[in-house]
């Protein structure tokens, strides 16, 4: 060092800033930096116009040899160098885990500063270096006032969102129910008063578009809170709502009842009167197949009641619920019996049960008889009941089948569902799996498939104008509890008394099939019928473009209208041509191999009448023989020649012995590559399988 008025050369100046610049960077500790290098900290008024850098960037300018000062003379905060420097040297000793805990327990940054040594400046550039979300005055005083939840709320909290409650906030729950069960909202509401606003119970009038009632639904939720918050983040772990293990441990007997007031539904078989002894469930649909299962544990082992789960098909999933068996359902009750409201008697106590029922059957004004079903009809007099009926046929029996359609703009949630449907759960080894989603969206724009009938039945349209037979339909609908709304009466005009109906090819399991064997491929259908295997192309990434030729001047305008609607609603810009021809005249036109993939599902000769036009391949070809032989052999042979590969769907049916037939002819012609099967929907014990020939030259 040099003395006091002795002069410092230049190269000595040089040495002394090198060996203070080497002191300095032995003390930082980069490690404890390195998971912060690229952190924006930018504490400051918004007037400041000093720079601000992040650690990275501190430690090149430390490495390069700069000092404090030099960097900051470089127009950088000063303030933000120096807690950088305090940061790195290991100085602070308040880690990211412990400033979490107690900023979210409601200690203020001031109170944290003092505690730890610090600035107020450097308690908030830490923040911002841990990321953490600030927190106002208001979250500060709320974690200092608020009121815990009692054992009996949190009990009652837990129920309720295993049952209707949901996630408002991050610390805050919301409850609804319909006029129906105000009394139980507002039993609720007044075990959570302590901890909600009067202001947040509030009632919103609603009209059931189905069947035309008004009525109110009322909610309310809670202040923020913590132990709500704890709770939130149990039940919202990964985004959705669904139950983990450690909610477990926070249910009670009165959490099961509260759940069950909610979600739990109770037969008594009041329609059969014989059997008093109750079966019940839970609606745990909206809880994943885990979930489910953890409850049903938790039933077993906390309350040795036995439960099992029961598949439940959603619009576009699989759902759960769990149900209680005539021994077990009793059991529940008697547990949970002590802590059921008067109001909610009716779920677990067959009197009381028949007591609601009476007091909630509807007045005799025409508009609300309309709505009687189940035991409140059955336990009318005849001739009240024929009245009932008969106001019902006189609603239906004079409109065309086309009224009762859904009309394709009120179902573009179906459609959306198709396109982004995930065809792999169909796709197995040995088969294609069924699954209609979309179908309703499909045939409500081929209104001429419900005047279409298989030989020696009868058309649905045909059935509805029978006034006999839709006296027969009403009352039975009625009787088993089903309001008889287009829908209900749709379903079962297909298959009243066991009428064979025809069905259309599902659009999923279209897409499965193109999914399958195609690579963005030109896909030629030569009887595309009902648009299924259309939509189902549109909604495949696989195919490039799509050709359908039908012979049907109805199918062929329609088919038109569906592809219109596809374009404008899910924005399809897939090529689509579609003809109103003859099948094998109009592959005639086509060069050898202008399609990579053609599939298709030929008419089953006269088992099924379609339409009276001479175009049909029926009309053309009266006996089978000829038909097999030169309608679907020939359009098969025609589509070879086209079609890289050919898929053709059919089976057998009555004593026409269609695939049968069709794979000899295939063997005999050394066609046939493989056989793969499309799974229809099961009606009896086993699951029917129909084939799926894939053909190629």
């Amino acid at each position: 060092m040099a003395r006091k008025g002795e002069t410092i050369s230049l190269e000595m100046k040089v040495k002394f800033r090198e060996t203070r610049q080497i002191n300095l960077s032995s003390k930082y500790k980069w490690e404890i930096a390195e998971p912060f290098f690229d952190v924006q900290v930018k504490n400051g008024c918004g007037k400041r116009t000093n720079e601000f850098i992040t650690l990275r960037e501190f430690k090149t300018f430390i490495c390069n040899g700069a000092s404090l000062l030099e960097i900051a003379n470089r127009g950088i905060s000063k303030h933000l160098v120096q807690f950088f420097s305090i940061f790195c040297q290991d100085k602070i000793k308040l880690t990211k885990d412990i400033f979490t805990s107690e900023y979210e327990s409601g200690k203020s940054l001031e109170e944290m500063a003092d505690a730890y040594n610090l600035s107020r400046e450097n308690i908030t550039y830490l923040r911002e270096l841990y990321n953490i979300k600030r927190k106002g005055s208001a979250f500060i005083n709320r974690k200092l006032t608020e009121i815990p939840l009692t054992d009996t709320q949190k009990a009652i909290l837990y129920g309720s969102m295993l049952g209707d409650a949901k996630k408002m906030s991050p610390s805050s729950a919301g409850f609804g129910h319909s006029d129906k069960q105000k009394e139980y909202l507002l039993w609720k509401f007044e075990q959570f008063k302590s901890v909600v606003s009067e202001r947040s119970l509030t009632g919103t009038p609603y009209k059931d578009k189905r069947s035309g009632y008004e009525g109110m639904s009322w909610r309310f939720y809670t202040k923020a809170n913590t132990d709500v918050e704890t709770c939130m983040q149990r039940f919202y772990r990964n985004g959705t709502k669904d139950v983990y293990q450690d909610i477990l441990s926070e249910l009670n007997e009165l959490s099961l009842a509260v759940w069950f007031m909610d979600d739990g539904k109770t037969d008594f078989y009041y329609r059969t009167k014989y059997n008093n002894k109750p079966t019940a469930e839970l609606c745990t649909e909206s809880f994943s197949f885990n979930g489910c299962n953890l409850l049903v544990s938790w039933l077993k082992d906390r309350f040795d009641i036995e439960s099992y789960l029961r598949e439940r098909k959603l619009s576009d999933s699989t759902g759960h619920r769990i149900v209680f068996n005539t021994d077990n359902a009793p059991k529940l009750f008697q547990i949970i019996s002590p802590h059921i409201i008067p109001s909610m008697r009716y779920k677990v106590d067959s009197d009381s049960y028949m007591q609601w029922r009476t007091q909630s059957q509807p007045t005799s004004s025409s508009k609300h008889r309309l709505m009687v079903v189940g035991s409140c009809f059955t336990e009318l007099p005849k001739k009240q009941q024929d009245e009932i009926v008969a106001e019902h046929i006189e609603l239906y029996s004079d409109r065309s089948i086309e009224s009762l359609l859904v009309k394709p703009s009120h179902l573009k949630q179906q459609m959306h569902k198709v396109m982004s449907y995930d065809t792999s759960k169909l796709l197995f080894e040995d088969y294609i799996g069924f699954c209609n989603i979309g179908n309703e969206f499909l045939m409500s724009h081929f209104p001429h498939f419900w005047s279409a009938k298989a030989k020696g039945n009868m058309s649905p349209s045909e059935i509805l104008k029978n006034k006999s037979y839709l006296d027969e339909i009403i009352r039975g609908l009625i009787i088993n509890g089903e309001k008889p709304n287009s829908r209900a009466i749709l379903r079962k005009l297909k298959r009243y008394r066991g009428n064979k109906s025809i069905s259309g090819f599902m659009p999923c399991v279209a897409k499965a099939v193109y999914d399958k064997y195609c690579n963005h491929s030109k896909v030629l259908d030569f009887c595309s019928g009902y648009g299924g295997r259309l939509m189902g192309a549109t909604a495949s990434n696989k195919v490039f473009s799509y050709t359908g030729i039908d012979a049907n001047f109805k199918s062929f305008k329609s088919a038109n209208v569906l592809y219109n609607n596809l374009c404008d609603w899910a924005d399809i810009t897939k090529t689509v041509t579609l003809f109103n021809a003859d099948s094998i005249e109009c592959m005639k036109q086509f060069a050898d191999k202008t399609f990579d993939f053609c599939f298709t599902s030929p008419p089953y000769f006269n088992a099924e009448e379609y339409d009276c036009a001479s175009g049909q391949s029926v009309k053309q070809y009266t006996q089978y023989g000829e038909w097999f032989n030169s309608f679907l052999c020939e359009s098969i042979l025609g589509a070879i020649r086209v079609s890289k590969t050919v898929a053709i769907n059919v089976d057998n049916t009555g004593s026409y012995k269609i695939a049968d037939d069709l794979e000899k002819f295939l063997t005999s012609k050394n066609l046939l590559k493989s056989k793969d099967y499309l799974r229809r929907p099961q009606y009896g014990k086993t699951a029917k399988k129909e084939p799926l020939f894939i053909i190629g030259a």
